[in-house]
């Protein structure tokens, strides 16, 4: 069970360190083979929801560390990421380095939007971003804002139907599912943890598809995304719900 609560406020500073002291930890992570769940689960589920997607332009939101940046490098004829942890930042740099199609700005997507020109990309990649969002319609205002008519925008997220099951706060008396709830909890992966909090934010289903549609997107495809059966049976052993959700949407 992990130790979460609700915080009674969470700024975007507070979420900028919170990433900037993780980055780090995350980049040795994912280079060494740890987080299977990237490995194994959301890259795979982007990859499929991506297949028929003009990589003429892609745009990484919430960027991170720059692993899926690199993953479709050889793929996008240009490709931006952007992220508020200028740390990550710095390591997403340091791993395309020398790359002349590959650019990374410290920023958020809003404040990317605001001075960018419109409708400038192909496709819109976010992994594990929306919920890492503490306004999740500005958000989503500013991808659409940025993409083309008819652009993918494909982004994972946890469940919002069992990731508070998965993390153990479902119990807690606070935590009612149909509500926006910011909740922080030590960092943690299958076969690592760390004792550093990161902060999320819990929303229904609904939540997500309204806003979606709101904002000028339609839902293309959903997937529910489980570790292939190669996976490390001991990473798959308590894999009985989705814990992940992958969706593509197309612009209007």
């Amino acid at each position: 069970m992990t130790e979460s609560i609700r915080p009674t406020h969470k700024s975007r500073v507070e979420i900028e360190r919170e990433w900037d002291t993780i980055a780090p930890i995350r980049d040795t992570q994912i280079s060494q083979g740890k987080d299977i769940s990237f490995l194994k689960v959301l890259l795979p589920a982007i990859e499929k929801l991506t297949i028929n997607s003009n990589f003429s332009h892609v745009l990484d939101v919430g960027c991170g560390v720059g692993f899926v940046a690199e993953a479709f490098s050889t793929k996008a004829n240009y490709i931006v990421g952007v992220d508020i942890s200028k740390r990550s930042i710095e390591l997403a740099q340091k791993r395309l380095y020398g790359s002349r199609h590959a650019h990374f700005y410290c920023r958020s997507v809003e404040e990317f939007a605001q001075q960018t020109a419109p409708h400038s990309f192909s496709l819109a990649i976010a992994n594990m971003t929306l919920m890492t969002a503490l306004d999740l319609l500005s958000l989503l205002r500013s991808v659409a804002r940025l993409l083309r008519a008819g652009a993918h925008f494909v982004f994972t997220i946890i469940h919002p139907c069992f990731w508070s099951s998965y993390w153990g706060y479902d119990a807690a008396d606070w935590f009612h599912y149909n509500q926006e709830i910011v909740v922080e909890a030590p960092f943690k992966i299958s076969f690592d943890a760390v004792d550093i909090v990161t902060t999320h934010v819990h929303r229904p289903l609904s939540q997500y598809f309204s806003s979606l549609i709101e904002v000028g997107f339609i839902i293309e495809a959903v997937l529910e995304p489980f570790p292939p059966p190669d996976t490390d049976p001991e990473y798959i052993r308590n894999w009985k719900q989705p814990r992940f959700l992958a969706i593509r949407c197309v612009r209007e």
